[in-house]
């Protein structure tokens, strides 16, 4: 028969075994670590950036249309400068012509490149004739100036600006002045303006012919 310290510490070890087996149990029943940050479902779009994305789109397509818009203009300068010169060789610089036949010697990336670089030089070419410069105001002279200190590549980037804003008004100007003269209605064509006004005009049409004489005596 099993002696009080034999029970005793058959009692303990079994204590012992069933507080193992207690501890394993509950670590089995324990459920497994949940994330500290469970993932949610996608977030919804905000309306904020629907409009943002709405805005790229839109911005993406007129970025579009101008450049076709940009490239149909240069194609139909490129077609038609040589017309333009010819038909105003007696207001124009007789240098610009030179300038259409080294262009058609040159080779370009682009339809634009080649019209910015056409009428980079036309424009400069033009207003070299300080008389020219007279059809222009105040402000057009300022950023006629300004446009002329760029480099190379800032004067073509600016070109088409120029062109159409300068060069264009001052040429439909001149393209007056000289019908004027050749139908012997100087006065009654410019039968609304003033003394101040026809005496300007005058003058610059007296400078333009003195250049261009000029420069048909010097070919």
């Amino acid at each position: 028969m099993p002696t009080i310290e034999e029970l005793q510490a058959q009692l303990d070890s079994e204590k012992t075994a069933h507080a193992a087996a207690k501890a394993e149990l509950d670590k089995l029943k324990k459920p497994k670590d949940e994330p500290k940050d469970p993932p949610k479902d996608p977030p919804k779009d905000d309306p904020k950036d629907l409009l943002d994305k709405a805005k790229k789109d839109r911005q993406s397509e007129d970025d579009k249309k101008n450049e076709t818009k940009t490239l149909e203009g240069a194609l139909q300068f490129n077609m038609h400068v040589e017309s333009l010169v010819k038909d105003n060789e007696d207001i124009l610089p007789s240098q610009i012509s030179d300038i259409l036949k080294t262009a058609g010697k040159e080779k370009y990336d682009s339809a634009i490149e080649k019209a910015n670089a056409l009428k980079s030089a036309i424009v400069q070419s033009f207003f070299a004739i300080e008389s020219n410069k007279e059809a222009l105001t105040s402000s057009q002279k300022t950023k006629l100036e300004d446009y002329l200190k760029l480099t190379k590549t800032g004067k073509e980037d600016e070109a088409g600006n120029m062109y159409e804003n300068l060069f264009e008004p001052a040429l439909q100007t001149l393209k007056k002045l000289k019908k004027a003269e050749e139908l012997g209605k100087q006065r009654s064509g410019f039968s609304t303006g003033n003394k101040v006004e026809n005496d300007y005009k005058e003058r610059l049409m007296n400078g333009s012919k003195k250049v261009h004489l000029k420069e048909k005596g010097d070919k």
